[in-house]
C-alpha cells in the first residue's frame, strides 16, 4: 500500500502533467487505500485499472473510478476484483468498461447498475448476487451500444419488470447483446425489454424464474438465439406488438402457468404456461436458419410445457420452421386470428390436446373481419400422438396443407370445422388410429379441395371365406368399390370375403387419384396347429410361436392369447404369437382363428437357471469331423434357447446352433465353443483340430 507522502508525491506530479485535461485524478479523494488506484488512473499507457478489495477498494472507489472513466478516460477498462456491496446504483457513463470476471458483487440496491442517455457500455463476468428486491440492471433512452458478457445473476425480483430492464434503448445500427449470461433463481420477469429495437440475448441460460424468461413489448428487432430455458413459471419468451423478430436456437423446458401473469378475465385463470407466446406481432420468425457472429442457428427445441407449445395470436406473419414440440400440456401451436401464418419441417409429439389448432378470436376483443385465420401453410410436418386432432382447422379461410404426416390420433388427423377455400391437401400422409376410423374430417366446410396420396394399408390380402377385414387409408372421403361383390364386398374400407375368388377393392378421391387391395377368397380352414405343443421357459425369457392352416385355406387374421398374463404375458398377438415368461407357474398360450379355429401349447415356467454346462470340456478332431455338443442346467430351472456360436468359423464352422451345437473341423487350430442362455450364463469346450 502507497504511503500518504509517496499518494502527495504522485498527486503533484499527476497535476503538473494533465493539467490540461482538467486533471482527472481531481475528482477522487485521496487516501491511504486509494493512493496506488490514483497511480494508476495518472499513468495512460495502462489500460486496465484494478479494484481489488483485498487491497482496500469497496463501492466509493467503484463509483469514483466510474465516474472518472466516464468522464475522460475513454478506452480503458475497470477490473473488479474480489467482493464489493451495492448499496447505491452504480450509473454507468458513455464508454464505461468494466470487467468483473473475477468479482462477486452482492447488495440490496434497487437497480444494480443503470444508464441513462449514455451509451458504448460493456460490462462482462462477475457473480451478482441480487436482493429480494433488488434489479440487475435498468438501461434507457440510449442509442448507442452495450454489452453484457458472461455474468451470472442469482435471485432478485418482487417487482413488475425484470431484473433486467431495457428501455427505449436503441438506433439503426447500434442496441444491447446480452450474451453468455446465467440467470437463476428470479421472482419477476429475467429480461425486460420495452419499446427499444435492436437487441440481442444470445446463448444465455435461465433457471427457475418465477415469471416469463424474456418478455419483449412494443420493440424492433429483438432477436433471441441460443439460449436454454429451464423451469421457467410463466412464459418463456413473449412478444407483444412487436415485429422483425428471430427465435431461433433455442432450448426451452418445463414451463408451467404462473398464477398471477395474463389472468383470463373470462375464466379466472392464468393464459401463461407457453414456450413461445406471441401477440399482435408481425413477422416473428420462429426457427428459421440465421447467422449471428459466423454461428448458425435453426430450428428451437420445445419440451414439457404446461399450456401450449407456441400461441399465436392477433399476429400477421408468423413463420415457424424446423423446431421440435414434445409432451405439451395443450396444443403444440395455438393459432388464434392470425393471417398468413406458415408452419412447416416441424414435429410435433405427445401433445395433450392437439398438434395444431387454428380458431378465430373473440368476438369482443378482435374486428369482425379480423377474426378468422387467413392464408395459413402447414407444410412437411410430422404430428404423433396429438389428442383428438391432429390438425383442427375452425373458420379458417384459404389454408394449404402439403406433405404432413400425422399418426395416432384419437379421432382425426385433419379436421375441417366451418373452413372456407382451403386449398389443395396435396400429398399428404395420414396414418391414424382413430376411435372413428378416419383420416380426415370434414363439418360443414366450403369449397375444400381434398386432393391427398392416396394409399392403402395393403396392396394384397388372402382372407378366408366368412372373414372380414378393414382397410386402413389416408383419406376418410374416398368411395369404394369392388371388381366382384360375388367375391368380397366392401363399406366404408370393411371388406367381407362372400365366396372363393379374386376380386380388386378400389379406393377413390373426388379428384380422381385411387388406391387398390387385391383380395384373394379361399376356403375357411377347418383346422389350426400350433409350433410347439409343449414348452418349458426360465422367468424372463422370451419365444415366439406361429400357426399353420391347410394349404387350401386362408385367414387374415390369427389371435394369439394367454390364460394367465401373470405367468405368461403377450407381447404381440397378431399372425405370430411373441410372450414374455413373468414368473413360476403353468399357462396357455392359444390361437384363434376367425371362424374359432383353436390350437394351444401348455407353457411351464421355471425359474431362470444359475449356471449351464456342456457334456464336454475338450474335444480332438481332425479337419473334416463332426461333432455335437449338448448343454445342461437345473433341473428346477427353464430355458427353451440354448444358443451355441463358434470363436472362430475358419477352424470349425456351426452347423447348428439351437438346443444342440454341431459343428465341424474346418482346419487346423484351436476354437471355442459356446453356449449361451437368453439370460447370459454360459459355458465352453475347447476344440483342438490336427
Amino acid at each position: 500500500m502507497i504511503k500518504w507522502k509517496k499518494a502527495a508525491a504522485v498527486l503533484l506530479s499527476a497535476l503538473s502533467v494533465f493539467s490540461f485535461a482538467a486533471a482527472p485524478i481531481s475528482n477522487l479523494n485521496v487516501s491511504a487505500k486509494q493512493a496506488d488506484y490514483v497511480e494508476q488512473f495518472n499513468d495512460l499507457s495502462r489500460k486496465t485499472i484494478v479494484l481489488d478489495s483485498s487491497k482496500g477498494a469497496d463501492e466509493e472507489d467503484v463509483l469514483k473510478a466510474i465516474n472518472q472513466l466516464g468522464n475522460s478516460m475513454t478506452g480503458r477498462t475497470l477490473k473488479l476484483v474480489g467482493k464489493f456491496t451495492v448499496t447505491q446504483t452504480w450509473r454507468l457513463r458513455r464508454s464505461n468498461v468494466i470487467d468483473a470476471t473475477d468479482a462477486v458483487i452482492s447488495g440490496n440496491a434497487d437497480i444494480f447498475l443503470s444508464s441513462y442517455d449514455d451509451d458504448n457500455i460493456t460490462v462482462k463476468g462477475g457473480i451478482w448476487n441480487l436482493g429480494s428486491a433488488s434489479r440487475l440492471a435498468k438501461i434507457s433512452t440510449s442509442t448507442g451500444s452495450f454489452v453484457f458478457d458472461s455474468m451470472t445473476v442469482n435471485g432478485g425480483g418482487d417487482f413488475e419488470y425484470g431484473v433486467f430492464m431495457i428501455s427505449n434503448v436503441g438506433a439503426d445500427n447500434f442496441g444491447v447483446s446480452i450474451q453468455n449470461c446465467k440467470f437463476k433463481n428470479i421472482k419477476s420477469q429475467a429480461v425486460f425489454v420495452y419499446r427499444s429495437k435492436n437487441i440481442n440475448l444470445v446463448n444465455n441460460s435461465f433457471d427457475n424464474i418465477d415469471g416469463h424468461g424474456i418478455y419483449v413489448y412494443s420493440s424492433e428487432n429483438v432477436n433471441v438465439f441460443g439460449n436454454k430455458m429451464n423451469g421457467i413459471r410463466g412464459d418463456a419468451v413473449k412478444y407483444c406488438s412487436s415485429k422483425n423478430v428471430n427465435i431461433s436456437g433455442n432450448n426451452i423446458q418445463k414451463v408451467t402457468r404462473h398464477p398471477k401473469l395474463d389472468i383470463d378475465p373470462l375464466r379466472t385463470t392464468s393464459r401463461s404456461g407457453c414456450g413461445l407466446l406471441i401477440s399482435e406481432c408481425q413477422n416473428i420468425k420462429v426457427g428459421k436458419a440465421y447467422v449471428y457472429n459466423g454461428k448458425t442457428y435453426e430450428g428451437n427445441t420445445v419440451v414439457n410445457c404446461e399450456n401450449y407449445g407456441i400461441h399465436i395470436n392477433l399476429s400477421d406473419n408468423t413463420y415457424v420452421d424446423k423446431s421440435v414440440f414434445t409432451d405439451i400440456g395443450s396444443d403444440g401451436i395455438h393459432n388464434s386470428a392470425s393471417s398468413s401464418t406458415t408452419i412447416r419441417n416441424s414435429t410435433f409429439k405427445n401433445c395433450k390436446e392437439k398438434g395444431l389448432f387454428f380458431i378465430p378470436g373473440p368476438v369482443d376483443s378482435v374486428k369482425e373481419k379480423l377474426r378468422n385465420c387467413q392464408n395459413a401453410v402447414i407444410s412437411g410436418n410430422n404430428i404423433d400422438n396429438c389428442g383428438s386432432f391432429g390438425i383442427m382447422l375452425s373458420k379458417t379461410k384459404g389454408t394449404s396443407l402439403t406433405q404432413n404426416t400425422v399418426k395416432n390420433c384419437k379421432d382425426y388427423g385433419i379436421y375441417f370445422n366451418e373452413c372456407e377455400n382451403g386449398k389443395s391437401v396435396d400429398d399428404i400422409t395420414i396414418n391414424t388410429k382413430t376411435s372413428k376410423g378416419s383420416g380426415i374430417g370434414n363439418n360443414n366446410s366450403k369449397n375444400i379441395v381434398i386432393d391427398s396420396k392416396l394409399t392403402l394399408d395393403k396392396t394384397s390380402l388372402s382372407l378366408g371365406k366368412g372373414e372380414s377385414y378393414s382397410l386402413q387409408t389416408t383419406n376418410n372421403t374416398v368411395k369404394w368399390s369392388t371388381s366382384n361383390s360375388k367375391v368380397a364386398t366392401v363399406s366404408g374400407g370393411k371388406v367381407s370375403a362372400k365366396g372363393n375368388g379374386t376380386a380388386i377393392i378400389t379406393a377413390k378421391t373426388s379428384s380422381g387419384k385411387t388406391a387398390t387391395c387385391k383380395i384373394t377368397v379361399r376356403s375357411a380352414p377347418d383346422w389350426v396347429t400350433i409350433s410347439k405343443k409343449t414348452l418349458t421357459l426360465g422367468v424372463g425369457e422370451t419365444y415366439q410361436l406361429s400357426a399353420a392352416i391347410p394349404s387350401n385355406a386362408s385367414a387374415a387374421v390369427r389371435t394369439f392369447r394367454t390364460s394367465n398374463s401373470s405367468i405368461v404375458k403377450m407381447t404381440k398377438t397378431n399372425w405370430q404369437g411373441q410372450f414374455k415368461a413373468i414368473k413360476p407357474g403353468t399357462a396357455w398360450v392359444t390361437v384363434r382363428l376367425y371362424n374359432g379355429k383353436e390350437a394351444s401349447c401348455k407353457i411351464t415356467v421355471k425359474k431362470a437357471p444359475t449356471w449351464v454346462t456342456v457334456d464336454k470340456k475338450v474335444i480332438n478332431m481332425k479337419v473334416g469331423q463332426t461333432s455335437t455338443l449338448s448343454a445342461t442346467i437345473a433341473k428346477d430351472a427353464g430355458c427353451a434357447t440354448r444358443t451355441f456360436r463358434t470363436s472362430n468359423s475358419s477352424i470349425v464352422k456351426m452347423t447348428k446352433t439351437n438346443w444342440q451345437g454341431q459343428f465341424k473341423a474346418v482346419r487346423k487350430g484351436t476354437a471355442w465353443v459356446t453356449v449361451r442362455l437368453y439370460n447370459g450364463k454360459e459355458s465352453s469346450c475347447k476344440v483342438v483340430v490336427s
